[in-house]
């Protein structure tokens, strides 16, 4: 948001430190998603870098916070309806079908009177 603002200033030719938040939200890998939500929220924040340890491994938008919980409130009635249901496994194939291997073609015999 800060950066296209500096551009409709006419800042567009600045370094991106001009316009930059020194300290940004940042949030681990395995932080609670509604904590970080809460604290995008909280903070004004529509996106938030995911650090693991100072190497950066993603970045969260509250767009994508959005489909995940769309998402997952589609999924949680189906469970509801049926308890804790494991998804179903594919059939498995008991024993391999048999091979049919087709008969070695016969020897070529040239037809009576022809050598």
């Amino acid at each position: 948001e800060d950066m296209v603002a500096a551009a409709n200033e006419g800042l567009a030719d600045q370094p991106v430190t001009a316009v930059m938040d020194p300290r940004p939200l940042c949030v681990p890998p395995r932080a609670p998603l509604v904590r970080v939500h809460e604290e995008m929220r909280a903070a004004g924040r529509t996106a938030v870098p995911v650090l693991d340890g100072e190497r950066l491994v993603g970045l969260l938008s509250a767009e994508n916070i959005s489909r995940y919980l769309l998402v997952q409130a589609s999924i949680k009635p189906a469970r509801r309806r049926g308890g804790a249901r494991k998804p179903a496994l594919p059939p498995v194939i008991g024993a391999a079908p048999s091979v049919v291997v087709p008969p070695p073609p016969a020897e070529s015999v040239p037809p009576e009177g022809r050598v």
